[in-house]
């Protein structure tokens, strides 16, 4: 039939009388869109049971529902089974991969999320839909996360945590990973989930960023709550807490986001070491040790006043947060000096960018390690460079370079110098760091991994089979760290890479070493 109503998708035939089936509903099926529920998990045997259930209950069916599992030998596997979910191996450590795992095989137009430890209300695939169906500008959404099971000071000090769960129904910014549903095509375009393996914490920090990032808006709906099992092991929530900190950091890291986030995030383990700083104080200078100590406890609290617009709301997740500060901020600090593997690093600032040519930010010292840079100069070619290095005869014509005094082992120069380079860092916004070294660059490079800029480091040439000392320092911060000797491997204990020399292409000799 013309405009494809009667085609071989809407329309089937019986094989032994050749009669059409009516096609009414399955044509209108197909104008309707379908969704997939997942449930990412692992050994959740003994409380899967009532998530699925929730899920079998829905007043509208989901068309799909899948359980990921990290190993198909987990027994939560036949559980899934018994409910009719379709049970697929994600091979993740982490809840990253996992998602991804689970966007790979979707085939649905809507997906959602939930926990194992989660219970659906009946109503909750039924408000996903219309979200998604009737707000073509929403590209997920999210709702009410309030407690199920048993209750303890551990269990709401967990429930507390969450600011996103206090929404009223309207557009949002934030997403809770256990209550979360998404337009299929949203999550393909910003290409979902991070690589990032062994992290399970901030997923949905992640995704809500870049999903805005896009364009998209999200939604939250008070009706599309997922009741959750909070943990009620005081211990266990102590190592959550740790996680979520150490998670979070690196999850910003390998994104490359410095929005407001990521300065709040850095401000908590200073608030949390100015409260017992202002305490050791106290007993040498009484009001300045009191003042030291009330100012992040003051901070904090006008912070979520006006935040949720009520002292009611603020005052308990002010008290939660104190408690759980210490380990979330121990967790930052982990996050900070954590490997990113370079797989994992996705520039948010990418998502919905055309590319351009990039900016490269250049530092060495004068004489062989700028000889050493200046060998680098076709990789370079049609980049935008900068270079900041010591002044210098054969420094003062290099472009776009900002020259400082050369005196190395000056601390009033090293702390003048982490100023010029965040400066110059905040001029010209450089998508990358290299150097050649030596010292200079250990003020760039931490200032750059401060504001979550990519740094390589290359190790002088001179250096056969002995560490540099800046390469001692740098080998820590550089995301990339190269040696010129296969000898020097070794020494680095598996923090560098052998790329050839930039000098001579020749391996060095016993008597050379």
């Amino acid at each position: 039939m013309e405009g494809g109503f009667f085609d071989p998708w809407v329309y089937e035939t019986d094989n032994q009388s050749r009669v059409g089936k009516p096609a009414l509903r399955i044509y209108t099926a197909r104008l309707m869109a379908t969704i997939t529920v997942a449930v990412c998990a692992r050994n959740a045997q003994d409380i899967i049971g009532a998530c699925l259930e929730s899920i079998r209950r829905q007043t509208v069916a989901p068309d799909e529902v899948v359980v990921a599992l990290d190993d198909l030998g987990d027994p939560t596997g036949e559980v899934a089974k018994a409910y009719g979910a379709r049970v697929i191996a994600s091979n993740a450590t982490g809840l990253y991969e996992a998602r991804n795992a689970v966007l790979a095989s979707c085939t649905t137009d809507y997906l959602a999320f939930t926990d194992a430890d989660c219970v659906l209300v009946p109503e909750w695939v039924a408000h996903a839909k219309r979200v998604l169906d009737e707000k073509p500008d929403v590209a997920a959404g999210t709702g009410r996360h309030p407690p199920v099971g048993p209750r303890n000071f551990a269990a709401w000090l967990h429930h507390m945590w969450f600011i996103v769960e206090t929404e009223r129904t309207g557009y949002t910014r934030g997403i809770i990973g256990g209550n979360s549903y998404f337009r299929m095509s949203a999550l393909r375009e910003v290409g979902g989930w991070l690589n990032l393996p062994r992290h399970s914490a901030a997923e949905d920090v992640y995704i809500a960023m870049a999903l805005q990032q896009a364009g998209h808006r999200i939604w939250f709906e008070e009706g599309a709550a997922v009741e959750h099992h909070y943990e009620t092991r005081f211990r266990g929530l102590m190592r959550k807490s740790q996680m979520m900190g150490k998670d979070i950091t690196v999850m910003m890291r390998a994104c490359g986001f410095r929005g407001g986030m990521w300065w709040y995030t850095l401000a908590i383990p200073l608030l949390a070491a100015m409260l017992p700083f202002g305490l050791l104080l106290a007993f040498f200078n009484g009001r300045i040790g009191a003042g030291t100590a009330l100012f992040p406890l003051i901070v904090t609290l006008l912070f979520l006043i006006n935040r949720f617009r009520s002292v009611w709301m603020a005052v308990p997740r002010w008290i939660a947060r104190w408690i759980v500060i210490w380990p979330y901020a121990y967790g930052i600090l982990k996050g900070l000096f954590a490997p990113i593997p370079d797989t994992a690093r996705r520039p948010l600032r990418d998502i919905g960018r055309v590319p351009e040519r990039g900016r490269i930010f250049l530092t060495c010292s004068h004489g062989g390690h700028l000889s050493e840079m200046l060998q680098l100069a076709d990789a370079f070619n049609g980049h935008e460079l900068s270079y900041f290095c010591y002044d210098a005869d054969t420094t003062r014509a290099l472009p776009n370079a900002r020259l400082v005094p050369n005196a190395p082992y000056n601390p009033i120069e090293f702390v003048k110098n982490l100023a010029r380079v965040w400066k110059f860092l905040s001029a010209r916004r450089p998508d990358l760091v290299v150097s050649t070294g030596a010292e200079i660059a250990i003020p760039v490079f931490l200032v750059a991994k401060l504001r979550g800029i990519p740094c390589a480091y290359i190790e002088c040439g001179a250096q056969f089979t002995t560490p540099s000392l800046t390469g001692r320092v740098l080998c820590r911060l550089a995301d990339r760290f190269y040696v010129q000797w296969p000898e020097l491997l070794a020494a680095y204990g598996g923090q560098a890479t052998y790329a050839g020399s930039l000098i001579d292409e020749t391996a060095p000799d016993s008597a050379q070493q």
